[in-house]
């Protein structure tokens, strides 16, 4: 099984952050190989995604089913693979961040440690991977950090994303997915917050 979580700071409050998070046609776009999705009923959908590295390169439909909504807080979603066996789960967490308080970006594993040398080699490996691989010209759009400190109200963001293959080639595409999760899980949260701050500076 492979976990992973990654967190940003996003210059917006945390009910904007929602607004954008409860709809996630505005944010599907940001996860990686997303071909389109199909809203099941309020709290299941159906995604079609595409992998385009070797042997994964096929498409996969993922039923997501809501398991927690917390408005302005939280949500948690089941993940089953319909054409695939794999399972997982994931949750993207939103909290305010408090005035003077600096939010560390990054990745954190499963067991809350920061990730070894090891494991941040492969992740640079599988991005350049994935990178080559996008049709589209690259990941998700990235913001900078600003050389004037932002003066309104920020939001941390958690997004994670857990991952379980089935069957018996499972250990082998367990091995395969986990360099995988780290770019996935980046690409989705930075983009939700390139999104939202660039709707924030088109509105200031």
């Amino acid at each position: 099984m492979s976990e992973i979580e990654y967190t940003v700071q996003i210059n917006a409050p945390v009910d904007e952050v929602w607004s954008f998070i409860e709809d996630f046609q505005n944010w599907a776009r940001f996860v990686i190989g997303y071909q389109k999705m199909e809203l099941v009923n309020e709290k299941r959908s159906t995604w079609t995604l595409r992998g385009d590295v070797g042997m994964l390169a096929r498409e996969v439909d993922i039923q997501v089913d809501i398991t927690e909504w917390m408005p302005g807080e939280r949500v948690e979603f089941q993940l089953t693979g319909l054409t695939e066996r794999i399972s997982g789960s994931g949750s993207m967490v939103m909290t305010a961040v408090q005035p003077g308080e600096k939010v560390i970006e990054g990745r954190v594993d499963a067991d809350g440690s920061s990730p070894s040398w090891g494991k941040r080699l492969q992740a640079k490996v599988a991005r350049s991977v994935i990178d080559r691989a996008t049709t589209d010209g690259g990941h998700a759009e990235v913001t900078n950090e600003p050389d004037v400190p932002f003066e309104g109200e920020s939001s941390r963001l958690t997004g994670r994303l857990q991952l379980q293959p089935g069957g018996a080639m499972a250990p082998m595409l367990d091995m395969l997915m986990a360099p995988m999760l780290q770019p996935a899980a980046e690409d989705l949260v930075r983009g939700i917050r390139g999104a939202l701050e660039k709707n924030g500076s088109a509105m200031r």
